[in-house]
């Protein structure tokens, strides 16, 4: 019994897997189809001007079309701002607001010849200096009733017309009222003398020392504060043009350069 059960049950198998295979074999060949709906249509409205009505004749329009009015939308325009107006001028004057750097002038440096002038004219004025003390000492000797000279007796003992630097107390000294002049040069004699020109009102002596070369030429002339009684510009000024234009005698023989002085006075009328 159970041989034959086995057996039922193995035919039962086999068929149903043959009936399968013959059911997609089927669907492969024919295929299965699929019947495509018809599309659905729209139903057609009656036109009409309202909500009820009756009868079979359609009435005719008039053919005239009702203007549809159209909304006018207003655009409202967004003035600008200020920053969008002027850009550029913002830029501008961002611009003007820097600051310029300024370049220092460069010093000018000085020649010798500038620091030689310098340096002589310094000269000058401390020997100025010097001489004013001088002669506000002598002042202030005299009124204090003081005393000089190589006599015995008090007093100050010279000359008015000296000079409180001087050391002779003896002689006559050079030059006289016509501002010609006392001309001292050793060995050499003034060919050529310039009388100064006396235009200020100031009176005095003043003492030039010159520089003369061989040919008698001179070549250069300052004030002397030796000797010298007043030596207001005016009067110094003049006596220098004067000396540079005095000529002396040649002397081959003779330095290079040889140093003298001219003395000058000059008297108010």
């Amino acid at each position: 019994m159970e041989v034959f059960k086995d057996k039922e049950k193995r035919k039962g198998l086999i068929g149903t897997i043959l009936f399968h295979i013959a059911l997609l074999v089927l669907f492969a060949i024919y295929g299965l189809t699929y019947m495509t709906p018809r599309p659905e249509q729209g139903v057609l409205i009656n036109f009409g001007t309202s909500d009820v009505g009756s009868g079979d004749v359609q009435p005719e329009t008039s053919g005239e079309e009702v203007p549809v009015e159209e909304e006018v939308v207003e655009e409202v325009v967004t003035p600008p701002t200020e920053s969008e107006v002027n850009p550029t001028e913002e830029e501008v004057m961002t611009q003007d607001l820097e600051e310029t750097i300024e370049t220092p002038p460069k010093k000018k440096e000085k020649t010798q010849e500038e620091i030689q002038r310098e340096k002589e004219e310094q000269e000058q004025i401390e020997k100025q200096k010097e001489f004013e003390a001088k002669m506000k000492k002598v002042w202030n000797n005299q009124k204090k009733g003081g005393s000089e000279g190589t006599d015995n007796e008090s007093g100050d003992k010279g000359q008015e017309n000296g000079t409180p630097d001087g050391d002779a107390y003896n002689g006559t000294p050079g030059g006289g009222g016509d501002g010609i002049g006392d001309y001292r040069l050793s060995g050499r004699n003034a060919l050529q003398k310039i009388k100064p020109v006396y235009d200020c009102q100031e009176s005095g002596r003043v003492v030039v020392q010159v520089r003369v070369d061989r040919n008698g030429n001179t070549t250069d002339a300052k004030l002397e504060f030796k000797g010298t009684t007043n030596s207001a510009s005016c009067l110094v000024k003049r006596a220098v043009q004067a000396a540079m234009k005095t000529k002396w005698e040649a002397k081959p023989d003779a330095p290079d350069v040889q140093i003298g002085t001219i003395t000058y006075q000059f008297e108010l009328n």
